[in-house]
């Protein structure tokens, strides 16, 4: 693995599994089904994984205000526009992970280092100038639309307004609700990664979060979970591996 990357291909992300980086068998990897059940049981309100709570349900409660904080994603501040909140929204990034939490943890900052399988909003030009017919002249345009768009005013403008994102070009200024996120831009631009979004829409992926949601329920212990994952995620992998035709042999430990 390339230590100056910040993601993994899917190849390298079935190599790990093939040689127990990923996987059950690895204590790292499942390590923080326990610090989520802790925060589940201590912090979070009755019911909150309960098959009646959905996203939307906990984003309900927040804005009726009958909870004070709650984990979300970019998408959240346009939906709470949406929702005409009376009331004032900060946000702030994950608590820096401590041995105190986990003996697993590192020094490492790692709360922005993610991966999203989408982005919230995307770039495009509606111009007869940048279709599929042209050549230079399209190059000439997209590269005027970036000179635009990356000024540290315009940057600030349409990130601010869409409100998912900080806006990240040098000068370029963050929403007051946003600025508590400016510290990610410091954070440590690192691999981290479990594979889970590679397997986003197997049937292993609803497998592995049905079977989290009842471990945090308490109706099944860490090792059981490990036990109804184990076959399938096997099954999983060599599928996977053989459907996309990746020669990984050389990689795997014998």
């Amino acid at each position: 693995i390339n230590p100056n990357k910040s993601t993994l291909n899917a190849t390298e992300i079935m190599i790990a599994f093939k040689n127990g980086y990923f996987g059950v068998e690895n204590e790292k990897w499942m390590a923080w089904w326990p610090i989520m059940k802790e925060q589940v049981d201590n912090y979070m309100p009755e019911g909150a994984v309960s098959a009646a709570s959905t996203r939307d349900t906990i984003q309900a409660q927040f804005l009726s205000g009958q909870i004070a904080m709650l984990r979300d994603g970019s998408w959240a501040p346009n939906d709470f526009a949406a929702a005409n909140v009376s009331f004032e929204i900060g946000s702030f990034p994950f608590p820096y992970m401590t041995k105190e939490s986990s003996e697993y943890a590192t020094d490492a900052f790692v709360s922005g280092c993610v991966g999203g399988p989408f982005a919230a909003f995307h770039y495009a030009i509606s111009s007869p100038r940048a279709n599929e017919t042209m050549t230079d002249d399209k190059l000439a345009a997209c590269i005027d639309w970036l000179m635009f768009a990356t000024t540290p005013e315009n940057n600030s403008l349409v990130c601010n307004e869409n409100g998912s994102f900080i806006p990240t070009i040098i000068g370029s200024t963050p929403s007051e609700a946003n600025a508590g996120l400016v510290a990610l831009l410091q954070a440590d631009d690192t691999v981290i990664d479990d594979g889970m979004v590679t397997l986003a829409g197997t049937a292993f992926a609803d497998l592995y979060y049905r079977t989290f949601q009842q471990f945090l329920r308490g109706d099944i212990t860490l090792d059981q979970a490990k036990d109804a994952l184990r076959d399938d995620l096997n099954e999983t992998i060599d599928d996977y591996i053989f459907d996309n035709n990746l020669d990984i042999d050389a990689y795997i430990k014998k």
